[in-house]
């Protein structure tokens, strides 16, 4: 370790600087959400694509967590309807007065449908698609 001089950059510079240092670990292709103005890591696929793999939730912890913010894990644990619609509507962990999104559900272990791909889904909360001001077109 040792000090270097600050590179003092504006703010362009700023928000360009993540996808340049992404693109510099192209081995590691990062999945993010845009939280309340920042970046949270929410999945990281290593390796070649079509040859490589998703990491694991810990690997993930292991590996990026000192580097970047993951989204909150709200649950871990067997599969439940009852509580996928109970985590899916309410409002945010990240705090403030925001309506959640909805939720990923993603197994414990990566698996692979023949037809449909990965297995992997979103659970949209109906509050937000109905919020006023919104503006996705799901």
């Amino acid at each position: 370790y040792h000090e270097v001089e600050a590179n003092r950059i504006g703010a362009f510079e700023a928000i360009v600087a993540i996808p340049r240092g992404m693109a510099q670990r192209a081995d590691v292709v990062f999945l993010i959400f845009l939280i309340g103005g920042a970046f949270a890591v929410f999945d990281a696929y290593v390796g070649e694509p079509g040859t490589g793999r998703y990491l694991n939730p810990d690997e993930l912890a292991e590996t990026l967590s000192d580097l970047f913010p993951l989204v909150p894990v709200l649950y871990q644990g067997p599969f439940s309807l009852a509580k996928l619609q109970e985590l899916t509507d309410g409002a945010t962990t990240l705090g403030g007065a925001h309506v959640r999104e909805g939720v990923v559900v993603k197994p414990a272990a990566e698996r692979v449908s023949h037809e449909f791909g990965r297995v992997i889904l979103k659970s949209v909360s109906g509050k937000y698609l109905t919020r006023k001001g919104g503006t996705e077109f799901n």
